[in-house]
């Protein structure tokens, strides 16, 4: 084989390589959710074609989103957490979510941690202005071991995303209606 027919097999393998690489990227990228485009949300989370996903509140924050969202025909109310993909813009891949009944609030812990802060999720249904405290649980003890946060929702729905110093990142989030401290928390519930 003479040197230019080589040269040319080499760039026809390098282009096919390539088109194939192009190609396996757009086909992953297609499988995660783009959070700015209402087609994505409806393809990704309606569990019926169709239906549609009537978003109710989301949130973004350090890579994370969370979406509280309700479909067609459905009186339950659905969250889902998500992480942003590193090598794609505006695409988020599903890392857990929550199906229940009308709530008033709810947590989940990511379970990411960022140093010693984990990523939590806040989202519900409630009346406006309302205040919450945050409590961090403890799975061993069956106790709450520390007092997070105090909020002021000013919207019926919401989610909010927060990073907060957990004890251990494997604990859980507790949410009281209301404001308290710990004591009166545990001599409450535990």
């Amino acid at each position: 084989m003479n040197r230019s027919k080589r040269i040319l097999l080499s760039l026809i393998t390098l282009l096919v390589i390539t088109a194939i690489l192009v190609i396996i990227y757009f086909l992953y990228g297609s499988t995660m959710i783009n959070i700015n485009n209402e087609n994505s949300i409806n393809k990704k989370l309606a569990l019926d074609s169709n239906s549609q996903v009537e978003i109710l509140a989301s949130s973004e924050y350090c890579g994370w989103a969370g979406i509280l969202y309700r479909e067609s025909g459905d009186n339950l109310t659905h969250f889902v957490y998500l992480k942003k993909h590193s090598f794609y813009k505006n695409r988020y891949i599903i890392c857990g979510e929550w199906k229940g009944s009308y709530t008033a609030c709810e947590a989940k812990n990511s379970n990411m941690l960022y140093g010693e802060k984990a990523v939590c999720f806040i989202f519900g249904n409630s009346e406006k202005n309302t205040k919450y405290s945050i409590f961090e649980f403890d799975i061993n003890t069956g106790k709450v071991c520390k007092k997070l946060d105090e909020i002021n929702v000013h919207e019926n729905s919401f989610v909010l995303t927060k990073m907060y110093d957990m004890n251990n990142h494997s604990n859980n989030i507790f949410v009281f209606n209301g404001s308290c401290n710990m004591e009166e928390i545990n001599a409450l519930y535990f």
